[in-house]
């Protein structure tokens, strides 16, 4: 995740403080994927 998405997660979790748990989870689950391709890229390139 970048930073944008970042800034959006947090403003959310300000906003509507009821729905943390499960954009906590959303926002895991997207920085897994980040991860999981930055290593796949790494892997290929280097």
């Amino acid at each position: 995740m970048a930073g944008t998405e970042t800034v959006v997660f947090y403003s959310l979790f300000l906003l509507v403080p009821a729905w943390a748990p499960r954009l906590f989870w959303i926002m895991g689950f997207l920085l897994l994927c980040n991860v999981a391709m930055r290593l796949a890229w790494a892997a290929r390139r280097l």
